[in-house]
């Protein structure tokens, strides 16, 4: 249909270069946002400092190579640039399924800054509608991870059991230079801590 009121070189592109820009726009945001998680981990001391260093652009080398390498190693084994994407999705509902949690502690430990939020809902439905997100997340990392051959089961699995080495192993090395990773971790966040103690004053004066 498309060569009846396209040139044929015109045709071509939209054929063969279609598919490459949807690949693209799919590939690029996931990987930023899969590089962010890593680049929010590095910033916590989970990895040594030179991995958190950027470049001029605001982009950590050492964490861009990481996601690349991966990929490369998903690829080598077979594995389809969809069954990749899906990886990291995967990744990502994870992480969103902690985020879905996140509304129902936060009244409890931040009061007076939820009362004075700019944009107010109702706790109820903020609960519904937290409970809903998580259910979904939940059902996407589900329905991702079960369309993923044992292979990259495998390489999954692996890759968890090494972090988790890495992570103790990396607990370990800082508690012998006089740090707490944990205590540091579990610490609350600060600019949150102020806003809260903010809040609270205005709560008082009135």
């Amino acid at each position: 249909m498309g060569k009846i009121f396209l040139p044929s070189g015109l045709l071509t592109f939209f054929i063969v270069g279609g598919p490459l820009f949807g690949v693209l726009t799919s590939m690029v945001p996931v990987i930023m946002l899969t590089c962010a998680q890593i680049q929010a981990a590095a910033d916590n001391d989970l990895f040594p400092a030179f991995v958190a260093k950027k470049n001029k652009n605001g982009v950590s080398p050492v964490i861009l190579c990481f996601v690349m390498l991966f990929s490369i190693a998903c690829v080598a084994t077979g594995s389809s640039f969809g069954v990749l994407m899906t990886v990291f999705s995967f990744v990502n509902a994870l992480s969103d399924i902690v985020l879905c949690m996140v509304p129902f502690f936060l009244k409890k430990k931040y009061p007076h800054a939820c009362n004075h939020s700019t944009f107010k809902m109702a706790i109820g439905l903020v609960y519904v509608l937290s409970a809903f997100a998580f259910i979904v997340a939940a059902y996407l990392a589900y329905a991702m991870i079960s369309t993923l051959g044992m292979t990259v089961w495998l390489m999954i699995l692996g890759a968890i059991v090494l972090f988790v080495i890495y992570i103790l192993i990396r607990i370990s090395y800082l508690k012998k230079h006089g740090r707490d990773l944990i205590a540091e971790l579990k610490q609350p966040y600060e600019p949150w801590e102020a806003r809260e103690r903010e809040c609270k004053a205005l709560d008082e004066v009135k």
